[in-house]
């Protein structure tokens, strides 16, 4: 410990013992209320929507959000965590599973009275930065070390990545960088957290700390991990928010039957004039407007004509089942029986030709042969449903782990924004599987692949004169190699469009190397 104070008083600063209990994870075109009660995005106190899109709009496309655990053992007893309320209850408390009695200690309740640690890769990185400069001779770039907040040195000196064992916590929690290869999360030593996006809230759950006062349900011993991050970026990403949900079996015993749940009220602005609907294909739920026009309501704003569709992406695991929450749960087994894609009494979901299904309303609006609230002439209103993951023979030990994605769309009507969701559906998937560990630079995802979808050169050929345009960022620099790989043009540019002049150069083929705010770019170009 003595190390680290000395670390932190080099850098001109103390640590204080201030929590921080809630934050806005608001880091692209959303701008997202989070906190440790068990609902998410919505405000704790006045229980109003906080999932604000675009940010700075003042319209909301959610009301609210629970993540629902739930399983039966191998006796066939039903276990459950199914968020908590303000005002009405929990099932969920701060922290790691301990042993029993270590929940009310002062040691315990002064460790994880921090709710939600929250920071941006460009914070971890400064700091990383900062610490190479004292501690590695010869680390290159010193001059540009930034004095990390007060804020930020909490956040990283108190990162969970380990437990105290000795209390019964698992010696590993949240993801760490270690750099000596210990195990012992030290940043005086340059540790890091390990975080995704550019951005990212990291909590730590269990159902243990106290009773079950929201579903009523006996608990399940599985400690919870979420991980909300957010990519700044200029395609669809900018409009995402990630969650990593992990559920850790810590009840020494094996669940025959095991789910994972996110249950979404999603009040697109006017709350009482919305569909739903899914894709089983592209794990999906979604939720757009039953007309073209959504209305504001007294204090509630609309977004007016060509409303925006939102979408839930199932991407680590597939979806089992996407159902509405037509009635409400009132006890343990009816919510269990919405998770497994059921009705609240038991029975079945059916298609329009009599088939049970747990993909309710499994149709595109834009297709007439589909089935849809659309062909279904449903009246729209207030929609609430669930997307589901079940897994059978969960073991004590084992780790399940989901990733949802929080998509929206308006590039048209309210049925093309529909359509424009699912197609962004295959996109993140694509995305989740190649590119989710790539980390952001500068604040921003700028991967070679999303650069060269903002970078223009043109004309090409050209008779001399050339211009570079990006339609997302600020060129900072161009160099222009010939044929022979000389440099040839050594520019310093700030601005987003660049007009270059190369009508004293030869005719042949040209190399430009394009440095932007967010990255660099290689582009050919001809001269006639």
């Amino acid at each position: 410990m003595k190390v680290h104070y000395l670390l932190v008083l080099s850098l001109g600063f103390s640590l204080t013992s201030k929590a921080q209990t809630e934050v806005y994870q608001e880091n692209n075109n959303v701008r997202a209320y989070l906190s440790g009660v068990g609902t998410f995005f919505a405000n704790d106190s006045a229980q109003q929507p906080r999932y604000e899109v675009p940010i700075g709009s003042g319209i909301n496309a959610i009301y609210s959000t629970q993540f629902w655990f739930a399983g039966r053992d191998i006796t066939g007893q039903l276990k459950m965590a199914a968020g908590g309320s303000p005002g009405i209850g929990t099932d969920v408390f701060n922290g790691p599973l301990s042993d029993p009695g270590s929940y009310s200690t002062p040691e315990y309740q002064n460790r994880w009275n921090r709710h939600v640690w929250s920071i941006c890769q460009s914070d971890i990185d400064n700091y990383d930065l900062k610490w190479r400069c004292e501690n590695v001779p010869g680390t290159v770039g010193c001059e540009n070390v930034q004095i990390p907040s007060t804020e930020v040195l909490n956040t990283i000196m108190t990162w969970p990545g380990i437990g105290n064992v000795a209390m019964g916590q698992s010696a590993q929690l949240a993801p760490f960088i270690d750099r000596n290869g210990d195990g012992i999360y030290d940043p005086a030593s340059g540790d890091l957290p390990d975080i995704k996006g550019c951005c990212a809230t990291y909590l730590i759950q269990n159902d243990m700390a106290g009773l079950h006062t929201y579903s009523n349900g006996e608990p399940t011993r599985v400690e919870m991990h979420y991980l909300f991050y957010q990519y700044a970026n200029w395609n669809y990403l900018n409009d995402v928010t990630f969650v990593d949900v992990m559920a850790v079996n810590k009840s020494g015993m094996t669940y025959q039957e095991f789910a994972i749940s996110m249950m979404v009220d999603a009040d697109l602005g006017f709350f009482s004039d919305d569909y739903m609907g899914a894709d089983s294909l592209k794990n999906t739920l979604f939720f757009y407007n039953g007309d073209n026009l959504d209305e504001t309501n007294g204090a509630t704003s609309g977004y007016g004509t060509n409303p925006p569709a939102l979408g839930i992406v199932a991407l680590e695991e597939n979806a089992t089942a996407i159902v509405p929450l037509i009635n409400s749960p009132t006890t343990p087994l009816e919510r269990w029986n919405i998770m497994k894609g059921l009705q609240t009494n038991g029975a079945p979901f059916t298609n329009p030709n009599g088939q049970a299904t747990t993909f309710f309303l499994n149709g595109n609006p834009n297709d007439t042969s589909q089935w849809s609230e659309v062909t279904m002439g449903n009246n729209p209103g207030d929609r609430r449903a669930i997307i589901s993951t079940q897994v059978n023979n969960f073991q004590f030990g084992d780790t399940l782990k989901q990733t949802f994605a929080i998509t929206y769309a308006r590039t048209g009507d309210h049925l093309q924004n529909v359509q424009s969701l699912l197609d962004i559906s295959d996109d993140i998937q694509v995305f989740h599987d190649t590119q989710s560990e790539t980390p952001c630079e500068n604040g921003i995802l700028a991967t070679e692949e999303l650069l060269e979808n903002v970078l223009t050169v043109y004309p090409n050929p050209s008779s001399g004169i050339v211009y570079v345009a990006s339609s997302a960022s600020e060129l900072t620099h161009i160099e222009v190699y010939n044929s022979a790989g000389q440099l040839i043009k050594n520019e310093t540019v700030k601005t987003a469009n660049y007009q270059l002049d190369l009508s004293n150069e030869q005719p042949g083929l040209y190399l430009l190397q394009i440095q932007t705010e967010f990255g660099t770019k290689m582009k050919k170009i001809v001269l006639e």
